[in-house]
């Protein structure tokens, strides 16, 4: 394998240059102390939630990623905290990131505002004993595995109501660098991650007593790459049954469905089809997910709110 493609490894992008460094995630919102630390705490109960995805399915070196996540806030209803462990694998790249959560939420006229800082590191992995060369003579052929862990800080904003909510964030605000790799086309290149931004706005309108509309956008950008926006319009039947499609500006439209087994307990499963050039290599994704929530300090209303 050539350096230029080996490169391209390095650089956590292979796949296709047109996405975020960080994890997708069909159901985000269901998930968004995953890419907004200020969204933590702010179910007023102890959320865990666990994700699984499977990106491109058939396409050899795609995507996967594992999440586990959970946050709560602490008596007196001002500080949150959580815990996220990520693990992702692209190919021969493998990272994961383990990170902890702060969030300071004040009480406004209508709503609650929230801010959110996460600090932790990312171990990163690259395997090139996993790359096929066509040069046996490569330098890289012989390096086997190589790691390298860096830190990492993600800061957020969020205000949310019973039926809205909107949230801006930066995930990698350091932008850590993974190091440095030689190429024999474009010489010594600096390969880190960068500060990817995230825009979330949600609003629901409850149509009857047992319909409830609730659209929502997702808006991702990172310096260089296109902006990707998710158009998400959903439905929540007798407050129990989420049933949702997403438009995602990359290519792909994804179908959502979640079904709360009790007050608790909720799983959810996301089918991504592809609809960009891609489709023909890789047509489908899968996401599952499973959370669980506890009312901890057994307040008389826990935030039950739509979103």
């Amino acid at each position: 394998m050539k350096n230029s493609l080996l490169l391209f490894y390095f650089m956590g992008v292979v796949f296709v240059a047109c996405a975020q460094q960080d994890p997708q995630y069909s159901q985000y919102m269901f998930n968004q102390i995953g890419i907004n630390p200020a969204f933590a705490g702010t179910r007023d109960v102890l959320s865990a939630n666990l994700f699984y995805r499977n990106q491109w399915t058939g396409f050899p070196g795609a995507p996967t990623t594992e999440v586990f996540n959970m946050h709560s806030p602490l008596r007196g209803d001002h500080v949150s905290v959580g815990l996220q462990i990520v693990g992702d694998q692209i190919g021969p790249v493998g990272t994961t990131s383990i990170l902890t959560t702060y969030a300071y939420k004040i009480k406004t006229r209508k709503g609650h505002l929230s801010f959110g800082l996460s600090a932790g590191v990312i171990d990163h992995v690259i395997d090139y004993s996993k790359i096929e060369y066509k040069d046996q003579t490569d330098p890289y052929a012989n390096l086997g595995s190589v790691a390298k862990i860096v830190p990492t800080f993600d800061v957020g904003i969020y205000y949310y109501t019973k039926s809205f909510y909107v949230g801006y964030s930066i995930t990698h605000i350091n932008q850590p660098p993974y190091g440095s790799i030689k190429d024999s086309a474009t010489g010594t290149v600096n390969a880190l991650i960068k500060a990817n931004q995230f825009f979330t706005l949600g609003k629901a309108w409850q149509l009857n007593e047992n319909l409830v509309f609730r659209p929502s956008v997702l808006v991702k950008a990172v310096t260089g790459l296109p902006w990707s926006i998710d158009l998400d319009a959903g439905f929540l039947i007798r407050n129990a049954l989420w049933l949702s499609t997403t438009l995602r500006s990359s290519g792909a439209i994804a179908f959502i469905v979640q079904y709360s087994i009790s007050s608790r307990l909720k799983i959810g499963y996301a089918y991504d089809l592809t609809i960009s050039d891609l489709s023909s290599y890789a047509r489908s994704s899968h996401e599952l997910y499973l959370g669980y929530d506890l009312n901890l300090y057994k307040t008389k209303t826990p935030s039950a709110r739509y979103f």
